[in-house]
């Protein structure tokens, strides 16, 4: 009952409330910290997911794992179409490509260059952002040639000069030739025509530049894996297309039958330089994509020209 006992008691009253006030406040404090963190995460994830499908539309995504594809088809002109092939024509155009890598490292590279679904700029000259050609193309060239890329090698053919290169190759004896005839319509497309020997070769994955856009004009790439070369016009011979997911040494059974095919038909084919188009990414499924192999014809004309007589 003493009057100090009664101050002391409410001071520690006091105290106490003042110490439940401060950790009320905390509460409500880190309550409110947490609450504007939710909010912040919450902002970024909604830009986030707008920056991705700005690059990966889901549209896109799914239409492509079931085998749509939204690329620019490379232009050809179908000079003959039978059951089981076709015969092409393909004007010159200009292509980038990656020698001696995995298919995804090069499709990385290739996409890089092109600035293919990234938000990075693209990795050439100029920052320009290049639309993405089907199919892309893979085949085999010589493993000197690949060595002698540089960024800005155009031809792929590194510092060897073209008498270098008639040295050390060996010119293609066409059917009429062997049979006697010499038909002149040959003697014009396969004069110039000379294989080289690929004893040593590396594959190359290309995608074809859209357009008609010349050598000098095309974004020069910043990487020196990625080169550009130049691919003249050219008669090909393109199977029908088949499903599954391919390589070079998984279709090599698919290719040389169909070269033994082509032959039988009379054709004169670059066994060496085959082609692999695929026209799908790697995230469509195996059942959904579409591939086709292509082989240079040397005497395509000729033998046309004999099968419409």
């Amino acid at each position: 009952g003493d009057w100090r006992d009664v101050a002391y008691h409410n001071t520690l009253r006091r105290l106490q409330l003042s110490m439940m006030h401060d950790q009320f406040m905390d509460a409500v404090h880190k309550h409110n910290m947490r609450k504007r963190l939710k909010w912040i995460l919450f902002g970024a994830g909604i830009l986030a997911t707008y920056a991705a499908l700005q690059v990966f539309p889901v549209t896109s995504l799914l239409y492509q794992l079931v085998g749509f594809t939204n690329g620019e088809k490379i232009r050809f002109h179908m000079d003959h179409s039978t059951l089981r092939y076709h015969i092409r024509t393909y004007d010159r155009v200009v292509a980038a490509q990656v020698c001696g890598m995995v298919d995804g490292e090069a499709f990385r590279r290739l996409s890089r260059y092109a600035g293919y679904r990234t938000i990075l700029p693209p990795h050439n000259r100029g920052r320009i952002r290049i639309k993405r050609t089907i199919p892309t193309v893979n085949t085999h060239v010589p493993s000197q040639a690949s060595s002698d890329f540089s960024p800005f090698s155009f031809f792929g053919g590194g510092s060897r000069s073209r008498n270098e290169n008639q040295r050390s190759s060996r010119h293609v004896v066409t059917s009429a030739e062997e049979n006697g005839h010499g038909e002149e319509e040959d003697e014009d497309i396969l004069d110039d025509f000379i294989e080289e020997d690929l004893t040593e070769t590396v594959e190359c994955m290309r995608w074809i530049l859209p357009g008609n856009v010349s050598l000098y004009d095309a974004p020069k790439p910043y990487d020196r894996k990625v080169s550009l070369a130049v691919l003249p016009q050219r008669h090909l011979a393109v199977s029908r297309w088949f499903k599954g997911k391919f390589n070079m040494s998984t279709a090599q059974e698919r290719a040389e039958a169909f070269f033994q095919r082509l032959e039988k038909d009379g054709f004169v084919i670059a066994r060496s330089k085959w082609q692999l188009f695929r026209y799908n990414d790697a995230i469509t499924l195996p059942r959904y994509r579409r591939n086709e192999i292509a082989v240079p014809v040397l005497n395509a004309p000729s033998v046309l020209k004999r099968s419409r007589r």
